[in-house]
């Protein structure tokens, strides 16, 4: 195993609090707040979360994960019924 530099080990620290406040934040909303109103940001952190990962990283994402993370989305809407029937 090979340990993170000081620097590395504080940047994921930080990284892995603002994630865990981030989702506390979201489930006290889907608990309190309107369904309709706070549900697309449930599906929007997978597509933000994607974007941050290739932004920050050498890495590409494939066909795969797109499509899962799209299906994902689309299945969301589509639970709130959003989408005319037959769109997807």
């Amino acid at each position: 195993m090979v340990a993170p530099s000081p620097s590395s080990a504080m940047t994921l620290a930080a990284a892995v609090t603002a994630g865990v406040l981030a989702y506390a934040c979201l489930m006290n909303a889907m608990r309190t707040g309107d369904i309709a109103t706070v549900t697309p940001f449930r599906y929007m952190r997978l597509l933000f979360s994607l974007g941050l990962g290739l932004a920050s990283s050498a890495s590409r994402s494939t066909c795969r994960c797109c499509s899962a993370a799209a299906s994902s989305c689309c299945r969301g809407v589509d639970c709130l019924g959003v989408l005319p029937a037959g769109a997807n």
